[in-house]
């Protein structure tokens, strides 16, 4: 049995302030694990969804609040090709070039 964590979707309505969307995860074991994270807007679109967000913003924190990163637009990130490549592999639905979908990958220290 693994305790790889593959994918992980949801949806939910979101805004401003208290309509935030929050989600955590832990990284077990004592070596690094490497995530995508991914706060898809625009590409749903292609799915059928109506009233998506035109420009969402994903934002890693620590448990503690420290800032990680964050991203809006995800091939403007330094490692898009990386993070391409790594969609690929994992089976998650792409995401145009110019897109304002947000993306991470990153890796991370085990905790929370």
């Amino acid at each position: 049995m693994s305790d790889r964590l593959v994918n992980f979707s949801a949806r939910a309505y979101v805004g401003p302030g208290a309509g935030l969307a929050l989600a955590g995860f832990i990284v077990r074991g004592d070596q690094p694990g490497r995530s995508l994270s991914r706060g898809v807007g625009p590409a749903l679109a292609g799915f059928g969804l109506a009233a998506t967000l035109a420009d969402p913003v994903l934002t890693l924190t620590t448990s503690d609040d420290t800032l990680l990163t964050t991203n809006h637009g995800w091939s403007a990130n330094s490692n898009a090709v990386d993070l391409a490549i790594t969609r690929t592999q994992l089976g998650a639905s792409p995401l145009a070039t110019a897109s304002r979908d947000a993306a991470v990958l990153v890796t991370l220290a085990p905790g929370t």
